[in-house]
């Protein structure tokens, strides 16, 4: 996978982990604020990419939309906000499976307009194309990694190193075209690295046939994971690396039904 190491990624770092610190001495936590940048990096993103012609974002109604969002200003902003992240969770406002994913049981932790605006307009300054380009997955990732290890003895979670991961992947060898399975997926680093192993042997994905590379990016890989927050991490984890659908084999697969 590419690495975030040129001018373009360190820049994308420093200003989000400004944005980090602004909100650390707010009282936000670590975690919180990658859980409020995933809700707001989705939104920018289904604005930014399309997919068959069309923007991801002309599945939401207007109303729900990352242009919505920036039109608002000040504690009317906040306000809106707070709404919009329920509403995207609500399956009979927003029908959009994977935007339903991550905003299921979502609420903002919040509690000054400044700080939204902050995040608002660090994310929109971010070139999407350039980041996405510098490898924008192993950025969010690298923040996941941070976040995990602050948290990893909490509520009897423990989140597997990533040397591990890569050396246990490497034994197992997947291959393009196989369905891929983690019963107890947490942010998807098992899934991320079996992904990423499969693109350089099969020269990202070149060397199959249209039809095996659609189903890589759109259902080959299945996992689940009981807690909520930890699952929109990695929804969002898997979306950024390029996994478009990732699946749900079953009630409670993924995340909590």
């Amino acid at each position: 996978s590419r690495v975030m190491n040129g001018p373009r990624a360190r820049e994308t770092v420093q200003k989000l982990w400004n944005a980090s610190k602004s909100l650390q001495g707010g009282g936000v936590s670590y975690y919180e604020y990658v859980t409020e940048l995933t809700y707001l990096l989705l939104l920018k993103m289904l604005e930014e990419v399309s997919r068959d012609g069309k923007k991801l974002e002309d599945r939401l109604p207007a109303e729900y939309r990352w242009s919505a969002l920036r039109k608002k200003e000040g504690e009317q902003r906040l306000q809106f906000y707070r709404t919009l992240l329920v509403s995207l969770g609500d399956k009979s406002k927003v029908n959009f499976p994977l935007v339903n994913q991550v905003f299921t049981d979502a609420k903002t932790s919040l509690t000054k307009a400044t700080a939204l605006t902050s995040l608002i307009t660090t994310i929109d300054n971010v070139d999407w194309y350039a980041a996405e380009e510098d490898g924008l997955g192993d950025l969010y990732e690298g923040l996941l990694e941070r976040t995990t290890s602050e948290r990893k003895s909490k509520a009897g979670q423990y989140f597997t190193p990533r040397p591990l991961i890569d050396t246990i992947i490497e034994l197992v060898q997947p291959k393009a075209g196989e369905i891929i399975q983690d019963p107890a997926a947490g942010t998807g680093g098992f899934l991320i690295s079996a992904h990423r192993t499969i693109l350089r042997d099969t020269d990202e994905l070149t060397k199959v046939s249209k039809e095996t590379a659609f189903a890589q990016r759109n259902g080959n890989y299945q996992g689940a994971e009981l807690i909520t927050g930890t699952h929109r991490l990695n929804t969002m984890n898997l979306l950024l690396h390029g996994i478009d659908q990732p699946r749900r084999k079953a009630a409670g697969v993924h995340g909590r039904k």
